[in-house]
């Protein structure tokens, strides 16, 4: 990953929806970019395409039923974690997730 300080163009931060955001790095092997919010302090990528093409959501959702109860199940699990994490004894005042989602769980800790 190639790193600089340099601020290039800007990026919404998808957290705070502020777009006093600086270019942080770039990846070499993939066409996105990873931002840092000057706002809240979010390292986020951009473009960020959280959804799939329509043909992998035929595969993986056979009806509209399906993708809905799936949708509202990982909204429910979510807020859960959110809720465990909340919960602490200590207060937590950073919090890295990776995964492969919207970033469902750091939106529900910021609500």
């Amino acid at each position: 990953m190639q790193n600089t300080n340099e601020s290039i163009s800007k990026a919404t931060c998808p957290l705070c929806d502020h777009n006093r955001t600086r270019f942080f790095a770039k990846h070499n092997a993939v066409d996105q970019e990873l931002y840092n919010c000057n706002d809240c302090g979010l390292y986020f990528v951009y473009p960020h395409v959280p959804y799939i093409s329509k043909e992998q959501k035929d595969f993986r959702y056979p009806s509209k039923e399906a993708e809905d109860a799936y949708i509202r199940w990982r909204d429910v699990e979510n807020g859960a974690i959110a809720n465990i994490i909340r919960s602490g004894e200590e207060r937590i005042s950073r919090l890295l997730e990776i995964g492969f989602g919207e970033g469902s769980i750091i939106k529900h800790l910021a609500s």
